[in-house]
């Protein structure tokens, strides 16, 4: 888990770092630090036995989507992927602004 969360953040700081910052709740210091980052020490950090990343399940409306009864598989996922878009696109609007 660790080692695909500092290579997936990585990559993120790499292509946008003001996105990369958004997405990945980090500081600038530790966006610049995890980005400058060796694959060696990317390999040591991420051998810990501490769960580096942070899950951020705060969003109502997708939790409780993914959680609803009365939907079946498909209109759930479908649900939960108009909800997913939505909130990618306010990312992204919050980023360029």
């Amino acid at each position: 888990m660790n080692l695909s969360y500092l290579i997936l953040a990585q990559r993120l700081l790499r292509a946008n770092v003001a996105k990369g910052i958004y997405r990945l709740g980090l500081d600038e210091d530790a966006a610049q630090l995890l980005s400058e980052f060796t694959l060696p020490q990317i390999l040591k950090l991420a051998s810990s036995n501490v769960l580096l990343c942070k899950f951020r399940l705060n969003d109502y409306q997708l939790l409780s989507a993914l959680n609803r009864d009365g939907l079946d598989g498909s209109l759930l996922a479908a649900h939960a992927t108009l909800l997913l878009s939505n909130s990618e696109q306010q990312d992204n609007e919050l980023v360029d602004n």
